[in-house]
C-alpha cells in the first residue's frame, strides 16, 4: 500500500487522524469524544482504506487526557471490536490518585452525560484491557517502529507533569 494520512473531521472537537502504512496497517491517534458518528466515520475510514478483510491497527495512541481526544475509543470498541485487530496501544496518562495535580480533570462539559476523563480513563482501559493489545507508556526519547513509520517521543508528560495543571500541556511530541 501507498502511506496515507488522514485526519477525520470529529462531530464535536478533538483529534482524529489515521496514518496507513505501507504494509497496510494503521496508527490511529486520538478518536474524538463519543459520538457513535465519530466511531462510524474512523471504522469507515479503516475499512475503506484496508488491503485485509479485518482491518489492522498497529498501534492506537491516545496523546491525552481531554474527553475529545480519547473518549471516541470507548463507542468504537463497543461497536466494532470484533471487526477490527488492534495490536499495541501507546498513551501515558496521570494516575488516578494525581488528580489533585490537575483539578481540571473533574471539569465536566454539560453538554455530555459524563465528559469528565477521570471517570472514563477506567472506562477506556477496561476496553485497553479487553482488546488483549500490549500497552506502552511512551516516555521522552523513546522510538518506536511501526510498519514503515517511526516515530521518536520529543518529549511527554515526564517533562511537563510538575510544571502546570493543565491536561494539555501531558500531550507528547511527536517526530514521525
Amino acid at each position: 500500500c501507498d502511506a496515507l494520512f488522514t485526519q477525520i473531521q470529529p462531530e464535536d472537537s478533538g483529534l482524529s487522524d489515521v496514518l496507513r502504512c505501507d504494509d497496510g496497517r494503521f496508527i490511529v491517534i486520538d478518536g474524538g469524544r463519543e459520538f457513535e458518528p465519530d466511531a462510524q466515520r474512523l471504522y469507515e475510514c479503516l475499512k475503506e482504506g484496508s488491503p485485509f478483510e479485518t482491518p489492522v491497527i498497529a498501534a492506537w495512541i491516545f496523546t491525552h487526557a481531554h474527553s475529545d481526544h480519547f473518549h471516541c475509543f470507548i463507542k468504537f470498541f463497543d461497536m466494532y471490536a470484533d471487526t477490527v485487530t488492534i495490536e499495541k496501544f501507546l498513551y501515558y496518562f496521570p494516575e488516578r490518585d494525581d488528580v489533585a495535580h490537575y483539578p481540571r480533570m473533574k471539569h465536566k462539559d454539560f453538554r455530555f452525560e459524563d465528559s469528565s476523563p477521570y471517570t472514563n480513563i477506567a472506562l477506556m482501559e477496561e476496553r485497553v484491557k479487553k482488546s488483549g493489545a500490549k500497552i506502552y507508556s511512551p516516555h521522552t526519547g523513546q522510538k518506536y517502529v511501526i510498519g514503515d513509520a517511526s516515530l521518536k517521543f520529543l518529549c511527554s508528560m515526564d517533562d511537563t507533569i510538575h510544571k502546570n495543571d493543565d491536561l494539555n500541556s501531558t500531550c507528547p511530541m511527536i517526530r514521525m
